[in-house]
């Protein structure tokens, strides 16, 4: 069974070339892109789609040889700009937008000065996401030792996991094109899993 410790993390990250730090940040929140889009479509934003915007662009300036900061920046204070706001009727869809948009600028700010932190930061909303999930769909009270473990065995919390265990194996072969493949196509949550906690 898979487990989240932010400092090994931290340090397998450390290890990587800064190209995949950002990778495997951006990874953890490109599977997250469409918790954003659910709750954006429910209260009909209009910027539902510019996050996928943003993610596809970092994902291309990876293989740049340079980025413009300035541009990075503006994007970076687009992403923080758009996280939903706290309120009375928060519910499990804002929760995970935030989770989503909150990977999304660690991975940003990995893209301006790549530090492992920020990429474990990343991964760290993608595994809360999957963990909030879980509390949802089993009904559980987090925190007490009797729910926790089924919160950490349950299979949105380890499919999550194994898939950023899966992008560090992949990174270490500098695979960057698979990991953003695999991104792209794995949700962290399917359209059925997301009706689920309704």
């Amino acid at each position: 069974m898979y487990s989240f410790d932010e400092n090994a993390l931290t340090g397998e990250l450390g290890v990587l070339s800064s190209r995949a730090r950002i990778a495997f940040a951006a990874a953890a929140a490109t599977r997250q892109l469409v918790n954003f889009e659910r709750l954006a479509r429910e209260s009909d934003a209009g910027s539902a789609q510019r996050p996928r915007e943003i993610t596809v662009q970092l994902w291309t300036d990876l293989q740049a040889a340079a980025i413009d900061r300035a541009t990075w920046s503006a994007r970076l204070d687009e992403v923080m700009n758009l996280l939903p706001e706290e309120s009375d009727d928060w519910v499990i869809g804002h929760a995970l937008a935030d989770d989503a948009l909150s990977s999304l600028a660690y991975a940003i700010r990995c893209l301006l000065t790549p530090k492992p932190q920020e990429a474990a930061w990343a991964a760290r909303r993608a595994y809360e996401a999957a963990d909030q999930a879980a509390i949802r769909v089993l009904a559980v009270q987090p925190g007490l030792p009797n729910t926790e473990e089924a919160i950490k065995s349950h299979g949105f919390v380890q499919r999550e996991l194994a898939r950023q265990r899966s992008d560090l194996s992949l990174l270490r072969s500098d695979s960057v094109d698979e990991v953003r493949r695999q991104a792209f196509v794995d949700e962290l949550l399917t359209e059925q899993e997301a009706a689920s906690l309704v």
